[in-house]
C-alpha cells in the first residue's frame, strides 16, 4: 500500500506538532510538508500533490476558506480537512461552499480523522488493486 500523503496548514506550532506526530505514527502515513500560510500551503499542494490537507480555518492571510477554495480548484482529487476551535452551521456552510470535504473541530481532529484516513486507504487499495490487473 502505498503512503498517505498530508499537508498540515496551521499558524499554531503545537497544533502542527501535535498533529504531525500523531500522524506519523499511523501505518502507511507520512507528513510531506507543514504550512503556516496559504501561498506556502499552495506552493506545497502543487509541488508534492498530497492526499490530505489538514487547515486551519484562520490560515492567513485570507483564512482557510479561500485557502480550501484555492486549493480545491488546483487539486480536485486532495481531500481537505478545514480544522477550527469554533465550530458553527455557519462555519461548516463556509467550508462546503470552499469545497472542503470536512470540517471538524480541532480538539476531536486526532479521532475523527481516523475515519478519514480509512477512507483514503481504501482509495488506495482500490487503485493498486485496479493498476495490478492492468499491468
Amino acid at each position: 500500500m502505498g503512503r498517505i500523503r498530508v499537508l498540515l496548514v496551521d499558524e499554531s506550532n503545537d497544533f502542527v506538532d501535535g498533529l504531525s506526530a500523531w500522524l506519523t505514527g499511523q501505518e502507511g502515513m507520512g507528513i510531506v510538508w507543514m504550512a503556516h500560510r496559504r501561498d506556502e500551503a499552495i506552493a506545497a499542494a502543487d509541488r508534492l500533490a498530497p492526499d490530505l490537507i489538514v487547515l486551519d480555518a484562520r490560515t492567513p492571510p485570507s483564512g482557510g476558506f479561500d485557502a480550501a477554495r484555492r486549493l480545491r480548484e488546483r487539486h480536485p482529487a486532495a481531500v481537505i480537512v478545514i480544522t477550527s476551535i469554533h465550530v458553527s452551521a455557519a462555519a461548516r456552510w463556509a467550508a462546503v461552499e470552499a469545497g472542503a470535504d470536512y470540517f471538524m473541530e480541532k480538539s476531536a481532529v486526532a479521532t475523527d480523522i481516523d475515519d478519514i484516513v480509512r477512507r483514503i486507504r481504501g482509495r488506495h487499495d482500490k487503485r493498486e488493486n485496479e493498476e495490478r490487473r492492468q499491468s
